[in-house]
């Protein structure tokens, strides 16, 4: 059987290798998960407000969020994507 799947990751800078590969059977599940990410991200190493030391607001969407956090490291972050779909063949169960 053939099934369609989308797939985010994150890498370490500088390696080649994708690192945390999570696989999800729909588009939303993929990017709830992605959303769910880069919250965690951000919470913890996210760009802050100009005016003061306080964490800038989340803005909402992940793919932005993802831009803001690549500038504001200046590439010394891990890169998130989502890919797909992917068609894959699934064994059916005998």
């Amino acid at each position: 059987m053939r099934v369609k799947v989308w797939i985010v990751n994150t890498c370490v800078p500088g390696e080649p290798e994708p690192c945390l590969p999570a696989v999800f059977g729909t588009l939303a599940e993929a990017e709830a998960y992605a959303d769910e990410m880069l919250r965690a991200e951000w919470d913890s190493a996210g760009p802050e407000n100009d005016e003061c030391t306080e964490r800038a607001p989340y803005p909402g969407d992940w793919r932005e969020a993802h831009e803001r956090m690549v500038e504001y490291h200046a590439g010394e972050w891990g890169q998130w994507e989502l890919t797909g779909p992917h068609e894959i063949e699934i064994p059916s169960p005998l």
